[in-house]
């Protein structure tokens, strides 16, 4: 079999939630800004359940903006922290908060199973990656 788990992973999994009443799209697409490097990754398709996850860096701290968006356009937006030794939180806002590039809607994949989530490989890069 060529999919196979693994029991360790040399990244950090941040679970996170968006407010479905402003989404009301069937599926989403996530896209995260790294609020210091303006560094942008976007997933692959989700179903619009109100949970996602990104990951990144075992060790990495920083602030990244993530854009939730559905294939209605509608979007839900936050920021989440890391602090380097595996702790999120919401910060509040950066002073000077990241561009952020317009992220087109998904196109309508219709029912997606719950699982149905692509993770960003690096969805935060930083000069030491």
């Amino acid at each position: 079999m060529a999919v196979e788990p693994i029991t360790s992973v040399n990244r950090q999994v941040v679970p996170f939630t968006w407010d479905q009443s402003k989404l009301d799209g069937e599926v989403v697409q996530f896209q995260c800004v790294n609020a210091e490097t303006g560094g942008v990754s976007t997933s692959g398709l989700s179903k619009n359940d109100g949970n996602g996850i990104v990951s990144y860096p075992l060790g990495y701290a920083g602030i990244t903006h993530i854009t939730v968006v559905d294939n209605h356009g509608n979007t839900d937006e936050g920021f989440i922290e890391v602090d380097g030794s595996g702790n999120a939180s919401t910060p509040e806002p950066p002073e000077n908060p990241p561009d952020v590039p317009p992220l087109e809607p998904p196109p309508d994949e219709g029912n997606l199973p719950p699982f149905a989530i692509q993770l960003p490989g690096t969805p935060i890069a930083t000069p030491a990656d």
